[in-house]
């Protein structure tokens, strides 16, 4: 069993997405699922729901997934998102969407 999110602003943070050193930069990776949805069970974690706002587009209690199954049907990898986050101050965002010039429209989505 494994957690998903629909949000990528919770996706991102440190704790899911841990920043690397990748060509002389710190780099984060994402992977963009579609998942089944009887797969799926949204979940609510206290210190999700205490916590400011994570995304605009969706509530705290709606972001953890708790996917109840896999293997072939119920999940499928479609994108890969990476970008570089050198700036100190990204990394320590708690709203990602609220970094500054260095927001999330610099993630590069890999499409396969």
């Amino acid at each position: 069993h494994f957690f998903t999110t629909p949000s990528i602003n919770y996706a991102s943070r440190r704790s899911f997405a841990a920043p690397f050193p990748f060509r002389g930069r710190q780099a984060q990776v994402v992977l963009q699922v579609r998942q089944r949805p009887d797969t799926i069970r949204v979940i609510s974690l206290k210190r999700v729901l205490d916590s400011p706002p994570y995304d605009e587009c969706f509530r705290n209690q709606d972001l953890t997934w708790f996917s109840k199954a896999y293997g072939p049907g119920a999940m499928v990898i479609t994108g890969v998102l990476f970008r570089f986050v050198d700036d100190a101050t990204l990394l320590g965002t708690h709203n990602l969407s609220q970094a500054g010039p260095h927001n999330l429209s610099q993630m590069s989505h890999i499409q396969f």
